[in-house]
């Protein structure tokens, strides 16, 4: 039976997205295809990496999966969705001449956002 396997290009999240509810976000894998939809999203739960990622749908700029209903985890990845999407966008749009199957980490290290706060306001938070 033949494989198609699909090459894949690796962007270094640890650092560059803000981590809490004991979740870190480790490293995004997208197919190195031109304008990719989906992302899988590496992380980790105290340190324990999960063997499956999260799916985030680069058009509709929201994850696929998610963590139990109103749960604080789930809470801290809806507020770090958006950094997700834009950090992507970012990366995404430097990325001609990347080889297939190499990780990257961003030209700038210090990757910063506008400011520091949420780019989503969540109900009860203010």
């Amino acid at each position: 039976m033949h494989e198609n396997k699909i090459e894949v290009v690796t962007f270094d999240l640890v650092g560059k997205i803000p981590e809490g509810a004991s979740i870190q976000f480790l490293r995004a894998e997208v197919p190195a295809i031109e304008d990719p939809r989906f992302a899988l999203i590496r992380y980790s739960v105290d340190g324990e990496e999960p063997e499956t990622g999260l799916r985030l749908d680069l058009d509709k700029q929201t994850l696929l999966d998610h963590f139990e209903e109103g749960s604080q985890q789930e809470r801290f990845l809806l507020g770090a969705t958006p950094r997700l999407v834009q950090f992507l966008y970012a990366e995404l749009d430097k990325r001609e001449g990347l080889e297939l199957g190499c990780s990257y980490e961003p030209p700038n290290r210090d990757f910063e956002f506008k400011d520091d706060s949420p780019l989503v306001t969540l109900p009860g938070q203010q």
